[in-house]
């Protein structure tokens, strides 16, 4: 090799190597921002992988290697686990998420000559212009309060899934999902309902998530095991109406 080329490659990995480290402080940059942030509310953020412009609830948990981005929301009380991937979705409270989870992945459409993103990328240095944009802006993926979502489960960007739904671990959800609902496979189809019809109407009338830590304490808690029991007697008619639903 003769010094000329020597003298390039050793550039190319100087620079590298700064390219890395820029990073680097970036990424730690991020995270400690992150801290400060989780002191505030009461949170642990333990991944590196989370947007600034995130919008993250009171005590929420996010595990290592999670990437979380600046277009998404996670409501209070609500914990993702390790290596789960979260685009323009908006979660809701009390939402248990685990490990290997992919919400809104960005899709490919099989409909072009190629379904490689090098037509609408700069990055890849093709012809790239107005006309050759991706389309129109992709649509948000919506999960409501208390939605349990098992490990390695695909929600596809675009769905909404309504409070109370269960999804089964390995689960590629292509479709809204109804309220306290319990779906599974490839694709997920709906397997069965929580609860009997009116009990979820009372359900979805009380939106006991919206309610204050103390009201919790007081009146979910002590009867958490008693659904049907609760609303048959009429406990939860007392409670506000919802104000949001996903």
């Amino acid at each position: 090799m003769s010094s000329s080329n020597s003298i390039g490659a050793a550039f190319a990995v100087a620079g590298g190597l700064a390219a890395l480290a820029v990073a680097a402080l970036r990424s730690g940059a991020r995270f400690l921002v992150w801290q400060w942030r989780a002191k505030k509310s009461g949170s642990a953020i333990r991944s590196f992988g989370v947007a600034l412009g995130a919008q993250l609830g009171q005590r929420v948990i996010l595990e290592r290697d999670i990437f979380f981005d600046a277009a998404s929301s996670l409501g209070d009380y609500s914990y993702i686990n390790q290596y789960s991937s979260v685009e323009n979705a908006a979660i809701g409270k009390f939402c248990s998420i685990a490990r290997g989870v992919m919400i809104g992945p960005a899709d490919h459409d099989y409909s072009k000559l190629s379904t490689h993103p090098f037509w609408h990328q700069p990055f890849y240095g093709f012809a790239v212009g107005a006309s050759h944009g991706d389309g129109a802006a992709a649509p948000r993926t919506c999960i409501g309060d208390d939605v349990w979502i098992g490990c390695n489960a695909v929600i596809r960007r675009g769905v909404t899934v309504q409070r109370g739904a269960v999804i089964g671990a390995g689960s590629v959800v292509t479709r809204d999902i109804g309220p306290y609902e319990i779906w599974a496979g490839v694709p997920a189809r709906k397997i069965k309902q929580r609860f009997d019809d009116a009990t979820i109407e009372l359900l979805m009338a009380a939106d006991w998530c919206s309610l204050d830590k103390e009201t919790i304490n007081a009146r979910i808690i002590p009867g958490i095991g008693e659904v049907r029991e609760l609303t048959a007697s009429g406990a939860y008619r007392s409670f506000p109406r919802n104000r949001e639903q996903h």
